[in-house]
C-alpha cells in the first residue's frame, strides 16, 4: 500500500481517517475503511465546507481542493491574527452548520434566513476542533475531515478531544449539542489563541466540564456566544443570531 501511495503525491499527513497527499494544487486522500467519501457526497457544495472535487471508485481516492494556509490551530499558534480575522472566522465557523436549499442541487446560505447544513443534512462531525477547520489563500475558513462523523443516525467513528468535548456518558450516541459544544470551544480558541483550561491537564479539564465548570468568558469577545454552546440548551440558529447580535453591537460602540 506504501508503495502505491508514493506514487500518487507528496507525502502530507496521516491521521485515524487516511493518508493525506499532495498533487500540485490538490489534496489527494485515501482514506480507510469505513471512509468519508460517501459523507462529503452527501453533504454537496457549500462555501464553508472543503470542496470534494471527485472520488476514484478504483483507486480509492478522495480528492479535495487544496487549502493553502493549513489547518487553523496551527495558523493560530504561528500567526499574528486581527480582531476582523477572528471575526470573520466566528462566523464562518458556525455558518458551516448552515443550509438554504433553492430546489437544486447547490448548497448556498442566505444571510437573515438561517437553518442548518450540517445537521439538516443529517450529518453530525462529531469533532468540531480547530484541528479541523482549514483556511484558503485569502483566509476564508471551511469545515474538513467527514470521516467518523455520523451520517443518517450512524454510529460515529471518532470522539472528540477534551477541550471540544460535550461531557455525555460512554456509549451516548453523538448529538448536534455535541458539534456546537465544540464549536463554542473552537470559538473560544479562536479569540483567545489557546483552549479551555489550556494550563491544565486534559483529565481535570473533563472534571471541570462534568462539573459545568467552565473559563470565565465575562472578558472576553463572543462570551456569551461560547457561554451559550457550552450550556447545551442553544440551537445552531440561536448560536448564529447571537453572533450576528454581537457583531452590530460591536460595530454600534465603535470596537470595529
Amino acid at each position: 500500500m506504501a508503495q502505491t501511495l508514493a506514487s500518487i503525491g507528496i507525502y502530507v499527513a496521516h491521521g485515524a481517517s487516511g493518508i493525506i497527499e499532495r498533487d500540485g494544487e490538490t489534496v489527494l486522500k485515501r482514506p480507510f475503511p469505513n471512509n468519508d467519501s460517501s459523507r462529503q457526497e452527501h453533504l454537496g457544495l457549500h462555501h464553508c465546507i472543503v470542496r470534494m472535487l471527485s472520488w476514484d471508485y478504483e483507486q480509492d481516492i478522495l480528492k479535495l481542493e487544496y487549502m493553502r494556509n493549513g489547518n487553523l490551530k496551527s495558523y493560530l499558534d504561528s500567526n499574528y491574527c486581527s480582531v476582523e480575522n477572528k471575526i470573520r472566522w466566528v462566523k464562518q465557523a458556525a455558518d458551516a452548520f448552515q443550509l438554504i436549499e433553492r430546489g437544486n442541487p447547490g448548497l448556498y446560505c442566505a444571510k437573515g434566513i438561517p437553518s442548518q447544513f450540517l445537521h439538516s443534512k443529517s450529518v453530525i462531525h462529531c469533532d468540531i476542533k480547530p484541528d479541523n477547520f482549514l483556511l484558503d489563500e485569502d483566509l476564508h475558513l471551511k469545515i474538513s475531515d467527514f470521516a467518523g462523523s455520523s451520517l443518517s443516525g450512524s454510529r460515529a467513528l471518532v470522539c472528540g478531544s477534551s477541550r471540544f468535548l460535550r461531557p455525555t456518558m460512554p456509549g451516548t450516541p453523538c448529538e448536534a449539542q455535541d458539534d456546537i459544544f465544540g464549536l463554542g470551544s473552537t470559538i473560544y480558541t479562536i479569540i483567545t489563541g489557546t483552549g479551555p483550561f489550556g494550563e491544565l491537564e486534559s483529565a481535570e479539564v473533563e472534571a471541570r466540564f462534568w462539573a459545568a465548570e467552565f473559563p470565565d468568558t465575562s472578558d472576553v469577545l463572543f462570551g456569551d456566544v461560547i457561554r451559550s454552546c457550552w450550556s447545551g440548551r442553544a440551537s445552531i440558529e440561536q448560536v448564529c443570531s447571537y453572533i450576528e447580535t454581537s457583531v452590530r453591537q460591536m460595530r454600534e460602540s465603535e470596537q470595529l
